[in-house]
């Protein structure tokens, strides 16, 4: 330890040396002092700082750097920065409370002084420091919340939309665990998800989906987007100013990210899709009257999304949405019409002859009028069947479901008797002609 004490003497008394026999060598700059005389005082005190501080002789480069934040405050940004770690150090080996948080108030003294002397830097100036300045304070002082709430929102206003995922993500944590914890009310945390989502939405890049991620299964894990909380303070609000139609889209987003299927969700979701008719809003009112069984309405808006819809995969999939809904609603015809649709748009589309084989297998019974052509319905069905099984032959638990349909339509198929009557033998290519129900198919017994 001894040994280590000279080197740094012996290098602190080379610098001097170094610095008083080149004068000339003395910067100009004003950051270093007024006068050369106080530059050669500050740069000589800046050189030894640092050398204590990479020798981690802590207690020699605290006076230093007190001296230097007096005299000569801009002479280095990194004088903040080995501040705060200085001060880290000190406050972590601290003995007592009191000792640690004289420590604390200097990181956060430095700080601002920093903000004060280094806040115009162009990469590492005001939002910079104030989001190190929030994430030191909860960690230093974590029963401080309204410190925290103060010092994260302060450091994400000044950072704006190049704030850390990180920082907003840590911020709305913690309002999350105080909301948990009965320190805030619910409509505090909601008015802040929503300002906080903005930033979500701005300028997006992949971390930034990243944290949207968590940030949202933040929210969803609070209960705050209980459906009663969120009718009790929206309700008024939305009856104060019917036309606000930034509060109705905002409050019709809170309620369907809630899973809120109520008559005021679906009565605020109407008046967003008057103001603001989209495919989207449309297919979230279709889910949500298709929740309440309220299909005929369901499919009133499915319709009118797909029509606005210009996305050819987006369209197939809501006519395969429309023809589920219709099979619920045990119209068959209606089905096939959207399964044939989205296989128009869509010919890869297993989900599609799935409902396609659906829709063929219920409407057997309205449409045909004999036995027979009835039970040849179930060949169509089968054909579409299989190209469902071939194209959602990586979904397991699908191939299992439509293996157990399979089975069961053979069972349906003409025995091997009605085919001989009428001359029909399998392999043979046969055409039904079924009411709605028409295709040209192949023979097979039963």
């Amino acid at each position: 330890m001894k040994k280590q004490f000279c080197m740094f003497v012996l290098s602190g008394a080379a610098a001097m040396l170094s610095l008083g026999a080149a004068a000339q060598d003395v910067p100009t700059d004003p950051k270093y002092g007024a006068t050369e005389e106080e530059r050669r005082t500050n740069l000589l005190n800046l050189s030894f700082f640092n050398e204590a501080y990479a020798a981690k002789d802590y207690d020699t480069a605290i006076p230093l750097l007190q001296d230097l934040l007096v005299k000569a405050p801009q002479s280095s940004e990194n004088l903040y920065a080995r501040g705060v770690a200085i001060y880290g150090q000190k406050a972590a080996a601290a003995t007592s409370v009191a000792e640690r948080n004289v420590y604390v108030d200097s990181i956060l003294l430095l700080y601002d002084l920093r903000l004060a002397n280094f806040g115009d830097h162009p990469t590492r100036g005001k939002g910079y420091i104030l989001s190190r300045k929030a994430q030191d304070y909860l960690y230093y002082k974590p029963a401080d919340r309204e410190g925290v709430h103060k010092y994260f929102k302060e450091a994400i206003e000044a950072c704006g939309s190049a704030a850390e995922p990180d920082l907003v993500t840590g911020y709305f944590k913690e309002l999350v665990d105080d909301y948990n914890n009965d320190a805030i009310e619910t409509e505090e945390l909601l008015n802040e998800y929503d300002r906080l989502e903005k930033y979500f939405e701005t300028d997006p890049t992949p971390e930034k989906e990243e944290a949207k991620k968590l940030f949202e299964q933040l929210f969803i894990a609070s209960d705050a987007a209980d459906c009663e909380a969120l009718e009790q303070i929206y309700a008024p609000k939305i009856a104060a100013a019917p036309e606000d139609t930034a509060l109705i889209k905002k409050t019709f987003l809170l309620l369907a990210r809630g899973k809120c299927n109520s008559d005021f969700m679906i009565q605020v979701g109407e008046k967003y899709y008057a103001s603001a008719p989209s495919s989207e809003v449309a297919m979230t009112l279709a889910a949500a009257l298709e929740e309440r069984k309220e299909l005929d309405r369901a499919i009133k808006y499915l319709s009118e999304a797909i029509d606005k819809e210009t996305d050819p995969t987006v369209k197939a999939n809501i006519a395969i949405r429309i023809a589920g809904t219709e099979l619920s609603a045990q119209r068959a015809q209606s089905a096939a019409s959207f399964a044939r649709q989205a296989i128009e748009i869509n010919p890869e589309s297993g989900l599609a002859y799935l409902m396609l084989a659906q829709a063929y297998a219920i409407g057997a019974g309205n449409a045909c009028s004999d036995a027979f052509s009835k039970q040849a319905v179930y060949w169509l069905a089968t054909d579409a069947l299989n190209n469902a099984r071939r194209l959602l032959a990586d979904d397991a638990s699908q191939i299992e479901s439509i293996d157990t349909q399979l089975a069961a339509f053979r069972s349906r198929f003409p025995s091997t008797e009605d085919c001989f009557f009428l001359g029909l033998k399998s392999g043979d290519s046969y055409t039904v002609s079924c009411g709605w129900i028409s295709g040209q198919t192949t023979v097979r017994e039963r």
